[in-house]
């Protein structure tokens, strides 16, 4: 042990403070460089003969450890409360770096402490310390190997042995510091070793509180992985195998701070919000000189973090979980940003075993619950974190925590995002097709937004928990439900238009069909017959899962064949059948090619043969960035369709990430039960006729249930086959209304007649 656990005090309030205690002895030169004027004067006059750049090389080369005090003290400058720095001595001859404040008023109260994420230090909860340090005895630490704590050599290769030294490393501080009994609060990679604390030193924590936990879910097996690393990023990444994450900011030198910023724009909201671009300055500045100090910390997470960022030893497995080894009495409180990338399936296992657990994602007022607007730093902390201390770990209902579905199953071994984002990130901005699910997400949060009712959504597990379906609703209303199923090469967000008006008449349900949008992409029969059922069971097992015993049912174009194919097989749940101009009903005309291309080109014959090898969609992934660019082009209407929400590019910018996802299999099914499909383009009046033509089969649905067509005035699907299909059904209900001035989207061009239309087919349900 060394005598390193003197204390110098810090009072962060104002830099005449700090000048103040830079006049007082410093054993250990804590507070060795200032930021005041004199300070810095003399700096200069040393080095005057230097310029500045090389003065600035050589401070970051020989003097890290001081330019992470000074950044650190810069940091806090402002903070109402006063805090205490402190070396803690634990064993090896190591020492941990603390921060600690409390007031004579929560003397009393149940200490907090606080463990940073990886690539961090204790300074990241710089917005959060005024609030804690006033309510409870406050901790927070620099985990070992990082920020200002001790840098011992960690052995790359052995995660067990590197799990085991973080851990003892916190019992130690703990042993010195003499705390009993304390909440632990964690975020991600702060959030696993806080787990595996709790396991083995569960008797001294009263509540365990994880944000955003790294670590959780298992890796899944490589064949599952759809990383699409260029293949020389992979050779960069095996001869650069022995480096860790930070070691590019060392070796750049004064360059590492601009590369901070550019790789990490994210950053920059962590800064409070006063004075937000000054302290955003001094965070990153902070952040850099935290991880340009001799490698160690970033080490040991090399050697429990395997390719790609999930844990080598993950807290569960689906033969296993490591959380049973912890004490059932200590509550688990887990919290998730709703942006984050984080999956939260391992937590919904967790609830699933433990009773005394809790998840909830940190919600703010914005369209959606999955989508929170930005908050002052002290009503999230009231909102959120108070609230994870004080409340109960059953699953009450809480208008800003509410429960939270899983994004995905641990039986599918769909793992989070992984830890080196930063990574995946660079090869996706180096990849042709620049599109990914967080954009997707973004792009369909930011049509939501426009919207004046709040909608929940979700992922429902389908399928044994092999498939998702993305799901947006509202059920708030208490008349029949009413469930959308958008056509072909759209999603959800379409209905944009219509949701504020249906909602408040009824319950409202939209969902992303199989294989499209934001739900899971599953493999597809190549019989048409047989890629239809599978549609069917899928809606059918999402409706089981979202307990909906009646509803009514409306569909457009493909999703309108959904539709009637789903009602047709279980018509016991359906109350009316809505729908708009549907595709797939109308049998394809004899002698296709010699009635209607006879005056074709002498190439158009097999050129149209080659490209029917191709899914729908593909030029929009063919067209990389320019995708937009080429919807803009071809589609100039949507733009129009929606000025009434947005005057902007939002809508291109959602369908091309909706198509341009891959693997594009609900393309692949859609092509499977159709001949061909560019009906949108020049062959529209002659290509895209179902295998299995509705028409045919349309008159064996139940005649209880009531059908209603809907089609647009100038749309490019005829309606004939609705005449036909009312003409097979003397002994049921079936209507047909045309809305005028508009075309095949019949609820975007005319949404005002839509909803007259609906208002009055529905009136007395």
């Amino acid at each position: 042990m060394t005598d390193r656990s003197t204390s110098s005090y810090f009072n962060y309030l104002t830099k005449e403070q700090m000048n103040d205690n830079n006049n007082s002895k410093d054993p250990y030169g804590l507070l060795s460089i200032s930021d005041s004027n004199d300070e810095c004067k003399l700096i200069k006059n040393r080095n005057e003969c230097l310029p500045q750049i090389l003065l600035r090389f050589l401070q970051l080369t020989f003097l890290p450890p001081q330019m992470l005090t000074t950044a650190e003290e810069r940091l806090y400058y402002g903070l109402r409360n006063t805090y205490y720095g402190q070396y803690i001595p634990i064993r090896g001859d190591n020492f941990i770096w603390t921060v600690t404040g409390n007031s004579n008023d929560n003397l009393n109260t149940v200490p907090v402490v606080f463990i940073h994420d990886f690539g961090c230090a204790s300074g990241i909860w710089v917005q959060n310390m005024d609030f804690f340090s006033s309510q409870h005895p406050f901790y927070m630490f620099d985990i070992l190997g990082c920020g200002r704590s001790s840098r011992p050599s960690f052995d790359g290769l052995k995660h067990i042995e590197a799990e085991t030294k973080f851990v003892e490393a916190i019992e130690d501080w703990r042993g010195e510091l003499n705390l009993n009994s304390f909440y632990l609060i964690g975020h991600g990679f702060g959030a696993f070793l806080s787990t595996l604390y709790t396991i083995k030193y569960g008797q001294y924590i009263k509540k365990l509180i994880l944000l955003d936990p790294w670590g959780f879910n298992p890796k899944p097996e490589e064949t599952q992985l759809d990383l699409k690393t260029p293949w020389w990023i992979k050779l960069l990444a095996f001869m650069t195998q022995t480096w860790t994450p930070f070691s590019a900011f060392r070796f750049l030198g004064p360059l590492g701070l601009p590369l901070l910023k550019l790789l990490a724009p994210r950053w920059k909201r962590l800064a409070p919000v006063s004075n937000s671009e000054d302290k955003a300055e001094e965070l990153y500045e902070y952040l850099f000189h935290c991880n340009v100090q001799p490698s160690s910390g970033d080490v040991g997470f090399q050697a429990m973090a395997d390719w790609y960022g999930w844990a080598k030893a993950p807290i569960l497995t689906p033969n296993n979980s490591r959380i049973d080894d912890m004490s059932a009495d200590i509550p688990i409180f887990f919290i998730y940003g709703s942006r984050t990338w984080v999956d939260n399936t391992s937590a919904h296992q967790i609830l699933k075993q433990r009773k005394n657990t809790s998840v909830r994602m940190a919600n703010g007022n914005s369209s959606t619950d999955v989508y929170p607007n930005e908050m002052p730093p002290e009503e999230f902390v009231s909102n959120y974190f108070d609230q994870a201390i004080s409340a109960s770990t059953h699953n009450d209902q809480n208008p800003e925590l509410d429960e939270i579905p899983s994004t995905t199953k641990i039986d599918q071994n769909v793992p989070d995002s992984g830890r080196f984002r930063s990574l995946t990130s660079f090869t996706s901005c180096l990849s042709w097709n620049k599109t990914s699910p967080q954009l997707l997400e973004r792009a369909e949060r930011r049509i939501f937004d426009t919207l004046k009712s709040q909608f929940n959504g979700r992922s429902v597990p389908i399928m044994n928990n092999s498939d998702t379906i993305w799901t947006v609703y509202h059920n708030q209303a208490k008349n029949i439900p009413i469930v959308l199923i958008h056509g072909f090469g759209g999603g959800l967000g379409l209905w944009a238009l219509n949701l504020d008006q249906l909602c408040e008449q009824r319950p409202v349900y939209c969902i992303d069909l199989p294989g499209f949008g934001r739900s899971s992409r599953p493999v597809f029969s190549l019989d048409a017959k047989e890629a239809e059922q599978q549609f069917v069971d899928m809606i059918e097992d999402w409706r089981n899962q979202m307990d909906l015993n009646e509803f009514i049912l409306l569909g457009h174009s493909f999703g309108g064949y959904l539709a009637a194919a789903y009602t047709l097989r279980h018509p016991q749940f359906i109350k009316q059948l809505i729908l708009v101009d549907p595709w797939g009903m109308p049998r394809k005309p004899d002698n296709l090619w010699e009635n209607h291309f006879k005056k074709k080109p002498y190439w158009f014959r097999p050129m149209s043969s080659i490209v029917m090898k191709f899914s729908p969609l593909a030029v929009l992934r063919a067209a990389g960035p320019l995708g937009i660019r080429v919807m803009k082009y071809f589609r100039p209407d949507l733009r129009a369709k929606f000025e009434k929400l947005f005057d902007d590019d939002r809508i291109f910018e959602y369908l091309y990430h909706c198509n341009a996802q891959t693997p594009p299999t609900g393309e692949a099914a859609f092509k499977t039960s159709k001949l061909f499909i560019y009906h949108s383009f020049v062959l529209a009046d002659f290509l895209g006729w179902a295998k299995e033509p509705m028409i045919e089969r349309i008159h064996l649905i139940d005649e209880h249930v009531p059908i209603h067509f809907l089609h647009g005035d100038h749309s490019w699907i005829s309606n004939e086959s609705s005449a036909i299909a009312k003409m097979n059904r003397p002994n049921s209900l079936v209507t047909i209304d045309i809305v005028q001035k508009s075309g095949h989207h019949v609820y975007a061009d005319n949404p005002e007649q839509f909803e007259q239309y609906l208002q009055k087919t529905l009136l007395n349900m």
